[in-house]
């Protein structure tokens, strides 16, 4: 990663030249982003794992604070549903990032 980092290092900004709409800059500037395209990609793909993963143990205190589904059900199912609806749409959010940078 950080031999990657290093040789997408940006040292061509210039907000004169970017206010100016400069050509060359708006090349360079562009050139500059696609290397950094695989960057950004691992970055949602990382972030879809870390999604997952945290889910896992938040479901599993929610289980085992209501105590096997014996104990205050709903707030614990609560829990539960609001959190695999904030993985799921975080999911198809990374991933709709991941396919617009794609195209």
């Amino acid at each position: 990663v950080i031999a990657l980092i290093y040789h997408i290092h940006r040292n061509h900004y210039d907000e004169e030249k970017q206010q100016n709409l400069d050509l060359e800059f708006i090349k360079m500037e562009w050139e500059y982003r696609y290397r950094l395209n695989p960057l950004h990609s691992m970055a949602n793909i990382l972030n879809i794992f870390a999604w997952t993963t945290f889910s896992i143990p938040v479901l599993q205190v929610a289980w085992l604070l209501s105590h096997g589904g014996v104990r205050k059900v709903g707030m614990h199912a609560a829990i539960a549903g609001f959190t695999i609806a904030a993985v799921v749409s975080e999911v198809l959010a990374q991933l709709m990032l991941f396919g617009a940078r794609g195209s």
